[in-house]
């Protein structure tokens, strides 16, 4: 199950992040999306911006100097996408200058998103050269 996950990581080659250390998420439920049962007490070692392993906590070393995440009692999940927007079409609030207005719905609805889960959203006939800045 979580092996169909892991596999394009295979092909994938692994480079060293200098900046950021990798991060180890213990112990977490992690639910794959592709049917599957949730995986419950995962280790997921993230270095750089790649998910390098999945693997049962009890089998996992994190490598020295990550930073570890305690994920008991919590899931981990792929991104959501929302697939019908309208953030770059007209401003929420009313403003004098639209690309100002467009940039507040920016700044107020991406954090709204990211702390949903949701990662990727599709605007529906949004204007594209704000979209393109985004």
């Amino acid at each position: 199950m979580l092996l169909f996950l892991a596999l394009p990581l295979l092909a994938a080659p692994v480079v060293a992040d200098t900046v950021r250390p990798p991060i180890a998420i213990t112990g977490v439920t992690v639910i794959d999306a592709t049917g599957a049962a949730p995986a419950p007490g995962m280790t997921v070692l993230i270095a750089g911006d790649r998910i390098v392993s999945v693997t049962p906590a009890g089998a996992a070393r994190p490598p020295r100097g990550a930073i570890v995440v305690d994920g008991r009692g919590k899931y981990l999940i792929p991104g959501l996408w929302d697939m019908h927007m309208h953030l770059a079409n007209r401003p929420l609030r009313p403003d004098s200058n639209r690309v100002r207005g467009l940039e507040r719905n920016r700044a107020a609805v991406f954090p709204l998103l990211l702390a949903s889960g949701v990662t990727g959203v599709r605007d529906m006939a949004g204007d594209l050269g704000v979209l393109r800045r985004w």
